[in-house]
């Protein structure tokens, strides 16, 4: 009898023993907030879904990667990430106003929208220019984010009179931006 509730203390130690690890292992495995979507930048910690059927670029060498896409007409549409280091104490408004500075004194572009808004719970700023190069406009969208003392540019560029025939896509893949 006394054997017999030793055996039964043992087993019932082992279970518990194996309930705590079992459970304890469990609550390591959170969820990649990265997982499921279409692109990961695992060495950058950022992932969206890009815009189907662009073809991928992860030889820019400014760019984390770009999306790319050819028009109708042949003009190189492109979205693209690119992450550079910043100071703790650069404020995202700080870079957002050098960013307006260097773009006001270029006197081949115009500021059409500067405004505040928010990704996936990120505060992001948003700048959108018009550039004149040589014969054509270019229109461009850039969404800037400031992560763990970095600054995650996400960068919309077509010829303007397309400009309005990609935002809807790449839009999409904006709002799909994560940064782990």
């Amino acid at each position: 009898m006394f054997k017999e509730k030793r055996m039964k203390k043992q087993l019932f130690m082992i279970v518990l023993t194996s309930i705590i690890i079992i459970s304890g292992f469990s609550g390591c495995t959170e969820k990649d907030p990265l997982s499921g979507l279409g692109y990961i930048q695992r060495d950058e910690g950022f992932g969206l879904n890009p815009p189907e059927k662009w073809i991928v670029n992860e030889n820019d060498p400014k760019f984390s990667v770009v999306f790319e896409t050819t028009s109708a007409t042949g003009y190189l549409i492109t979205f693209g990430v690119s992450v550079a280091p910043c100071l703790p104490e650069q404020t995202l408004s700080f870079i957002v106003e050098g960013l307006l500075q260097l773009f006001e004194t270029n006197e081949n572009c115009s500021v059409a929208s500067n405004n505040t808004r928010t990704i996936n719970g990120m505060n992001a700023h948003e700048i959108i220019i018009v550039m004149s190069f040589e014969s054509m406009d270019v229109k461009q969208k850039y969404v800037l984010i400031k992560k763990d003392n970095r600054i995650f540019n996400l960068l919309y560029s077509a010829p303007f009179e397309l400009y309005d025939n990609y935002i809807s896509v790449v839009e999409t893949s904006i709002n799909s931006f994560i940064i782990r």
